[in-house]
């Protein structure tokens, strides 16, 4: 699983936790709706940051696109 704690180095409840922080609350974007979910977004960032990961690898984890990783939020 992505989100263990020996890849992220954080234990579930604050991974949950920093999703919940990070969240913007009542976000009012138009447009396309990202392709992955705000708790993916930052699941991916936090392994980028962890384990060095770049966007293409990132992309095949998430059965996602380049495009969708490297995208800002």
């Amino acid at each position: 699983m992505l989100s263990d704690p020996a890849l992220t180095g954080l234990a579930p409840h604050q991974l949950q936790h920093l999703s919940e922080t990070l969240a913007a609350k009542g976000d009012t974007r138009r447009g396309r709706p990202p392709r992955l979910t705000f708790a993916d977004q930052v699941l991916a960032t936090v392994l980028h940051l962890r384990v060095n990961l770049d966007a293409e690898p990132l992309a095949v984890l998430f059965s996602s696109s380049r495009t969708a990783i490297t995208a800002p939020c």
